[in-house]
């Protein structure tokens, strides 16, 4: 009993909407596998023989097996001619030239050319000539792409030229952020400087009034001690105390100042 699928791996993939690309050291090995493709499409109806589906490339036609070389559409020029409908354009442009031909027209013209080389007239020179002004024409075109292009040149010149300038602004204005920067850092460096000198000079000076009050502070406790040892005996104060607080020496017994220091 026949299997209704073949076993071969590559039906599989072909099957299922895959490429699979077949190659061999030989052509006949090549083309064996795209015969039995051919026979088993048929036979057990795949359907996978469409044009553009199964494609034989080859170098050189001549070294296909004709079973391959003489299919409708399994080399590539005969795949592309299939599937571009090339024969029946090339139908439809045969008719057409026919058609031409055969226009009424066309026997004016004969008539008209017999005329022409009948009288001298080289009709080779005056298409050669005809030539020559398309040639000419198509000189001046370049001629002109060449103007523009020299005008768009100039253009792009001048484009870089403004674009080297402003390049050259941006960094004069880069260096000139980076000096501004540099004062701005020097700038607080000295103001830094300058707080820890003034923080330093007023140490200095709380530390001269500190030591005076602290001396003063001793002066006034010595007198202090001299006037409570000498406040029963006012008699006895020493003159330098009377120096101190101002009073004459004479008056040591004055009594005011012997009740103001009891």
């Amino acid at each position: 009993m026949e299997s209704s699928r073949p076993d071969a791996g590559y039906y599989c993939g072909l099957t299922a909407g895959q490429s699979v690309l077949v190659t061999s050291h030989t052509n006949v090995a090549v083309d064996n596998v795209l015969k039995e493709l051919v026979t088993d499409d048929q036979k057990y109806g795949l359907g996978i023989m469409t044009p553009g589906t199964v494609i034989r490339q080859s170098g050189d036609d001549r070294k296909v097996l004709s079973n391959v070389r003489d299919h409708d559409f399994l080399l590539s020029d005969k795949t592309a001619a299939v599937k571009t409908n090339l024969d029946e354009r090339l139908k439809a442009l045969e008719e057409e030239l026919e058609h031409n031909m055969a226009h009424p027209v066309r026997e004016r013209e004969s008539d008209l050319f017999d005329q022409l080389v009948g009288t001298g007239f080289d009709i080779k020179k005056v298409r050669q000539v005809r030539k020559t002004v398309s040639s000419r024409r198509e000189l001046d075109q370049f001629a002109n792409l060449d103007n523009t292009f020299v005008e768009i040149k100039a253009d792009l010149a001048g484009t870089t030229e403004a674009l080297s300038s402003l390049i050259s602004k941006r960094q004069r204005l880069t260096d000139d952020l980076e000096l501004i920067s540099y004062e701005i850092d020097a700038a607080e460096a000295r103001k830094q400087q300058a707080k820890l000198h003034e923080e330093s000079s007023l140490a200095r000076i709380f530390r001269f009034i500190a030591r005076r009050r602290k001396n003063a502070s001793l002066e006034v406790s010595r007198v202090l001690f001299e006037l409570l040892v000498d406040r029963h005996h006012p008699q006895t104060i020493n003159p330098r105390f009377n120096r101190v607080i101002g009073l004459p020496q004479a008056d040591t017994k004055d009594p005011a100042l012997t009740a103001l220091l009891k």
